[in-house]
């Protein structure tokens, strides 16, 4: 739980960016301001601001001004509560005379323990039908599979990546989780979702070629999902940390509610169990031939113990159109990172 405190007026109002922003990235914080003293609220006009609905115009949910010591004790429960229950920011204006009062407060606050929670999400493992499912679709060869990684996820990275090359998916990220993965690696493609926009042109022309998106802990999937007017118009799987983190606004084929490293090393072991699809043929289309050259790109990178058996796709040749492609893509997203 992140929190922060500022003064009356000016301090409240310069607060509403910062906090709009860790809102919208879900981030557990309690914003605590000072008001005037309660006889001079809605009458006196220095430094008088009606902070409650200020934050609430601007997306918070929970902004309350207390307006009784005894009040305050319940209130900061439940801002507490609220902001790690439902990953949000939350405000709790204190009028200076009440801030000065004598007040009594039990030892534990509230049940809600960060750490605690912090232990169950490590220790979620994925339901065994839906690790089914999901391996299934992976394995199928009918899929352009792109991963998606999102801040609930930016700590997993590495195993999300591991997953990505025995799959030969390529891979983003939303802008609240750059840096969760290695930007160097071939199948890694960037940030997507700058300023609404699909971000890099190789990250964009693989979400809008791609027919399945593996969403781990994003919070906002407008940009992998849907068209220019917000209809979701590709398929998606999607692995949460806790249930509130799944998405209500779009329907998913799999949800998944686990520790992503776990839900990933799960995935990847029932993956092994499985037979690789039939060789695409001459018919592939570009994505097919382009993801078994990464494939072997990715095998080669892991010591071959990964490689591309679940692609199925054997790697083109050294001069053949895919690895042109490949290789375009690939400098293409290098230099727009490097500049």
């Amino acid at each position: 739980l992140a929190a922060c405190i500022a003064t009356s007026g000016p301090g409240a109002s310069n607060l509403v960016t910062g906090l709009l922003d860790a809102h919208l990235d879900r981030v557990p914080l309690i914003a605590i301001t000072g008001t005037k003293p309660r006889s001079d609220l809605a009458h006196s006009e220095f430094q008088d601001i009606d902070q409650s609905r200020l934050f609430a115009a601007g997306g918070l949910s929970y902004s309350v001004t207390v307006s009784d010591p005894l009040q305050l004790v319940a209130v900061m429960r439940d801002a507490v509560a609220t902001a790690l229950t439902h990953h949000c920011c939350v405000h709790v204006g204190v009028p200076v005379d009440i801030q000065g009062a004598l007040l009594s407060a039990p030892e534990h606050l509230c049940s809600a323990n960060p750490a605690e929670m912090k232990r169950r999400v490590e220790a979620q493992i994925g339901d065994p039908d839906d690790i089914a499912g999901i391996a299934e679709l992976l394995a199928s060869g009918k899929e352009r599979v792109v991963f998606a990684v999102g801040l609930a996820a930016r700590q997993d990275g590495e195993a999300i990546l591991r997953l990505a090359e025995m799959t030969a998916s390529p891979v983003v990220t939303r802008l609240d989780a750059k840096g969760a993965i290695d930007e160097s690696h071939p199948l890694a493609l960037g940030v997507v979702g700058v300023h609404g926009k699909p971000g890099l042109a190789a990250a964009a022309k693989v979400i809008s070629t791609s027919t399945l998106v593996v969403s781990f802990g994003v919070s906002d999937l407008t940009v992998l999902l849907c068209d220019q007017h917000g209809l979701q118009v590709r398929p998606m799987v999607e692995v949460v940390t806790d249930v509130l983190g799944s998405s209500t606004r779009f329907r998913a084929l799999h949800t998944l509610v686990a520790n992503p490293t776990k839900a990933c090393e799960q995935l990847m072991a029932k993956l092994a169990q499985l037979p690789p699809p039939p060789p695409a043929g001459d018919e592939a289309t570009p994505w097919h031939r382009l993801s078994g050259y990464v494939s072997s790109v990715a095998g080669r990178l892991s010591d071959g113990a990964r490689g591309s058996h679940v692609s199925g796709h054997p790697p083109p040749g050294r001069d053949s159109a895919a690895t042109r492609e490949m290789a375009g893509v690939a400098a293409e997203a290098q230099a727009a990172r490097l500049s």
